[in-house]
């Protein structure tokens, strides 16, 4: 697990991440926190600090927290959505991830694609939510991709866009809840939530294909981003 971010959200000096990283690397020991400061040459005193300046009552709740996140990242690796779309999704953002990328949606969506492009740019990628027409030509055709964000995957606008875009040579990838899609046949990846239906405005049902897709973006970035190297 990289604790990169843990490092800097809470300043951490050299030494400490030594200790973290170290207690991490030994999560199978039953560690006390004499045991810990013994091992890493450190005062307890240093470790107490540490978990406070992470916000933690102490070293026990430093290694609860700790033995969850691993243990949430052991389930990450065994869910569906991620052993059906992680190691795809890992080799575009490998190709793309020193490029730009381009997220869009239309309504709803457009509300995903700029959460998306944010967490993008969060951690260290090119990313906007605002779509250029100008971004669809050749020149750019191995520098951007585009990823679409779309409940029917039909919608006029967004299937001319990605016809074009498809002409030029640009890459995009689908985020859709329709199996049956329009957008998908040109695309270079779909990854569909299946939560689509023709009837889905007439009747008071939840529209779960926008939660679905922040759920699965954030299983597919959190996988991804464990393995870029």
């Amino acid at each position: 697990m990289d604790f990169k971010n843990i490092f800097e959200k809470y300043h951490l000096t050299h030494t400490e991440q030594n200790v973290l990283e170290y207690l991490l690397d030994n999560m199978d020991r039953e560690l006390t926190i004499r045991n810990l400061a013994d091992e890493t040459h450190v005062s307890t005193a240093l470790i107490s600090k540490m978990a406070k300046k992470m916000s933690l009552s102490g070293y026990t709740e430093m290694l609860y927290y700790i033995r969850q996140t691993k243990q949430n990242y052991e389930k990450l690796q065994q869910s569906d959505m991620v052993k059906q779309h992680g190691d795809a999704f890992l080799e575009i953002l490998k190709e793309y991830q020193e490029k730009l990328i381009t997220v869009v949606g239309i309504g709803y969506s457009h509300n995903i694609a700029n959460y998306m492009a944010d967490y993008f740019n969060l951690y260290g990628f090119r990313s906007t939510s605002n779509f250029h027409h100008q971004f669809l030509r050749e020149s750019l055709s191995k520098e951007l991709l585009i990823i679409f964000i779309s409940n029917s995957g039909n919608t006029k606008e967004l299937c001319d866009y990605a016809k074009e875009a498809s002409e030029k040579g640009v890459e995009y990838v689908l985020i859709t809840g329709n199996p049956n899609s329009e957008m998908q046949y040109e695309a270079r990846y779909t990854i569909c939530t299946n939560d689509y239906y023709v009837f889905r405005y007439t009747e008071y049902k939840p529209q779960l294909f926008f939660g679905n897709t922040l759920n699965l973006f954030e299983s597919l970035m959190a996988y991804s981003l464990q393995n870029l190297q």
